[in-house]
């Protein structure tokens, strides 16, 4: 075995090895086997799966004959979409059937290999025992059904490209949406998507600088399937589903309640009793310090019960009550002699403006407005 041809073989055997131990153990030592856990231990196996097919082709295995020489491409269409979905799954926790759109390029190139699967085997132009090197020297059948000869390993490429602009787009959505999230994953995360740049980058330079080279669709997804694995043995949180150290937004302490709920029914009759026979509110300069004094409690816990009681502060809530009390006086037409400031004085407000706010809040018209929509009330003059 030459030289050239032991480096990569060995390797793809590393790679096979690392690749199905990792992935068994995403697989089998956790509690549950999550969504992002399947996906990453599938990612791991395919891997696996397409070193051992591309290894039987290097050493020319007797039972590995000329149509498995595209077998690996369609490994690495399988394969492709699974790194993006597992980052993915750590915002989208659930696949849907649309995810089957997933597998087109795979479908698609299958269709297309027809040709290639279904020809014999003696009119396949194969070299045997060449060594990956000479993974294209099927020529007769490289076209396929419908794409041209040289259209394949671009076009994966440009697949891997597209697949790793939306792995990176997920993990920004990832960061975003947590607000603290685990240090540990989002490191492994942006690591991990760094490296699976480095399997299509090096493919995609020699595209586009038109200088194809065999080693770069080998070397490079085998090193970086290596350094993944051992990155993950060094992470065993990630690997073996130990608890990560996520740091939780804690709940503000809940303070125990002000009043239970017998005092609380208690104080609410006590105010209302307060407001219908002695209409305080009538007062303009009325404090909440003189309510407070009159029901005898302190003023920041009455406070807190109309806050949390009625939803309103203390003077939304006296505001609310002399409207109540304006109205009243409107449906007894007993506003006949009145403008819009003798009313707004009568009711207990200061000033006109103060007094048409308040009436447009709980009305949702101002005074003039409300009159003039009633059939049968007064006019007020302004």
């Amino acid at each position: 075995m030459s030289l050239l041809l032991l480096q990569p073989t060995l390797l793809s055997c590393m790679s096979l090895i690392l690749c199905l131990t990792t992935g068994i153990i995403l697989l089998t030592f956790s509690r549950t086997v999550s969504l992002s856990r399947a996906l990453l231990a599938s990612s791991f196996i395919t891997m696996a799966i397409s070193f051992l097919v591309g290894l039987l082709l290097m050493l020319d295995w007797p039972p590995v004959n000329t149509r498995w020489q595209k077998l690996p491409h369609l490994i690495w269409l399988l394969s492709i979409p699974l790194p993006f979905c597992y980052v993915r799954s750590f915002t989208v926790p659930k696949l849907s059937w649309k995810d089957l759109i997933h597998l087109l390029p795979f479908a698609i190139f299958l269709v297309d290999y027809l040709p290639f699967f279904s020809a014999p085997i003696d009119a396949l132009s194969l070299t045997p025992a060449m060594g990956w090197e000479r993974v294209h020297d099927i020529i007769p059948h490289e076209r396929g059904l419908f794409l041209p000869a040289s259209f394949h390993i671009p076009m994966i490429t440009v697949i891997m490209t597209l697949y790793w602009i939306l792995q990176v787009h997920r993990l920004v959505i990832y960061s975003e949406q947590q607000p603290r999230p685990s240090k540990d994953r989002l490191w492994w995360l942006s690591l991990y998507t760094i490296l699976q740049s480095l399997v299509f980058l090096p493919s995609l330079i020699a595209m586009i600088i038109n200088r194809p080279n065999d080693w770069v669709l080998v070397v490079p997804p085998t090193a970086v399937s290596i350094l993944s694995c051992f990155i993950l043995f060094l992470c065993p949180g990630i690997l073996y589903d130990f608890a990560l150290k996520t740091t939780v937004k804690e709940d503000p302490p809940r303070h125990k309640p002000l009043f239970d709920d017998e005092s609380a029914e208690t104080l609410s009759n006590r105010l209302t009793q307060l407001m219908s026979d002695k209409k305080p509110y009538l007062n303009g300069n009325y404090s909440l310090q003189e309510l407070a004094a009159e029901l005898d409690m302190q003023p920041h816990r009455l406070s807190s019960f109309i806050n949390n009681v009625t939803g309103k502060n203390f003077n939304e809530y006296l505001n609310h009550q002399r409207i109540a009390f304006c109205l009243e006086l409107i449906a007894k037409e007993e506003t006949d002699h009145l403008n819009i400031n003798g009313l707004a004085a009568l009711c207990g407000f200061n000033n006109r403006n103060t007094f048409s706010t308040a009436f447009k809040k709980v009305t949702g018209q101002n005074p003039s407005e409300f009159l003039r929509n009633r059939s049968d009330g007064p006019r007020l003059t302004s």
